[in-house]
């Protein structure tokens, strides 16, 4: 069994870690170098559903990803898994856990409406939970990039039947995120997509194009679940406009913080 599975749990009454400046440059589209952030200054977090929701592989794809980013000279600033992946770091402590890194990794389970968490607050992050936060979104303090790599949440009608727009569910959590990957149907549980979309993004893929190459070697084409869940297996991305092809910070040239008010774009493939 992974070492991954084994987290002792976390202390309710630990205090939490200090939110980082972002002193990014803002309003431009302008091209600018991510060389600024040295090695300190390029983190992120990983949060995983395994053993407690019957995943075997989630913690190796956890794992998987935490480990190339520390190798390519990321800081890693929280691993939780299971009961300690606690639904208050996406909301009631969101600036000081998801908002107080560049990227965030989640592996677990999920559906159309959002992923599954652990108390001490609920076990669930709705769509519906994030928005009720506003202005306090996702990305007004640190958050660049957002991976949920589990079922859904992306399911559109686009490709789909069944189900609302994601750009109602998930549109209104931006407010300074760029990216938000996913998957629009029921996916399978699987060990790699961690290690190898942080492989490619830190090589220098644009983080959506190494997204979808992950997904690709990860899933098969089809499920065996109907609309919106399937048969097809999608793999997504929400992003903002202008910023279809941003890289990751020390992975060549790096747009700015997205300005308030661009429209959104919906980007979606089979594996």
């Amino acid at each position: 069994m992974p070492i991954e599975q084994q987290q002792a749990p976390r202390d309710v009454k630990a205090p939490l870690p200090a939110p980082l400046k972002d002193g990014r440059q803002q309003g431009s589209l302008d091209l600018i170098s991510s060389a600024w952030a040295d090695a300190a200054n390029r983190t992120f977090g990983v949060e995983f559903i395994g053993v407690s929701g019957g995943l075997a592989q989630s913690a190796a794809n956890a794992a998987g990803f935490r480990d190339t980013m520390k190798a390519r000279g990321w800081t890693s600033k929280f691993y939780w898994g299971d009961a300690n992946a606690w639904e208050s770091d996406w909301r009631k402590n969101n600036n000081s856990y998801v908002d107080n890194v560049d990227i965030v990794f989640y592996t677990g389970h999920a559906n159309s409406w959002g992923w599954v968490l652990s108390p001490p607050e609920d076990n669930f992050l709705s769509d519906a939970e994030v928005r009720a936060k506003a202005p306090d979104l996702y990305g007004n303090n640190n958050l660049d990039w957002l991976i949920i790599a589990a079922c859904g949440p992306m399911q559109d009608p686009h490709f789909t039947s069944g189900i609302n727009s994601a750009f109602d569910r998930w549109g209104k959590i931006f407010n300074g995120l760029r990216v938000f990957m996913g998957y629009g149907a029921v996916t399978y549980d699987q060990s790699i997509e961690g290690r190898r979309v942080a492989e490619l993004a830190t090589q220098g893929w644009p983080i959506i194009d190494a997204w979808f190459r992950a997904a690709w070697e990860a899933q098969p084409t089809y499920n065996n679940y109907g609309p919106p869940n399937g048969p097809r297996i999608w793999v997504t991305a929400m992003y903002v406009d202008g910023w279809r092809y941003d890289r990751i910070w020390g992975a060549g040239a790096t747009l700015p913080k997205p300005p308030p008010g661009r429209p959104l774009w919906l980007m979606w493939s089979g594996t």
